[in-house]
């Protein structure tokens, strides 16, 4: 069986533009990574400076209420994402965080004590709610 030079440079061009465009789609998403973590720095730092105001013009309730507000929206997140960790496209890396000894359980069990001491004070129902099951699991441990 002869094969022709023809197939051969274009099964070379096929593996070639796969290359390619695997590491093009591998420095774009590391930039787009990059650029949405300078991004939130920013945020927490513009939120961070916020608070330091309030609470140097002696606005402690509302320092509280946006910390509150911060630590509500963490705890949701962190929700949203367990569901998510038996993915095949999650990362062993994470996986290993998720062991270590300041693995996501241990912090976590400081937050669910401060929030069974302070429950969330959100006017939502089901927001509440859903951060208070979200947290039993570290309540437990």
């Amino acid at each position: 069986m002869k094969i022709k030079k023809r197939s051969i440079w274009i099964v070379i061009l096929v593996l070639l533009a796969l290359m390619g465009s695997f590491y093009i789609g591998g420095v774009m998403g590391f930039n787009e990574g990059t650029v949405a973590m300078e991004y939130l720095h920013g945020a927490q730092a513009y939120y961070t400076v916020t608070i330091l105001e309030r609470i140097r013009a002696g606005k402690d309730d509302s320092a509280i209420q946006l910390l509150e507000g911060k630590l509500d929206s963490q705890i949701y997140f962190l929700a949203y994402c367990d569901e998510y960790k038996t993915s095949i496209f999650y990362p062993a890396s994470y996986k290993q965080i998720r062991t270590s000894e300041q693995s996501l359980p241990v912090l976590m069990k400081k937050v669910a004590a401060y929030r069974k001491k302070y429950p969330s004070p959100s006017q939502y129902k089901s927001a509440a709610k859903m951060i208070r099951e979200s947290l039993r699991k570290y309540d437990q441990q």
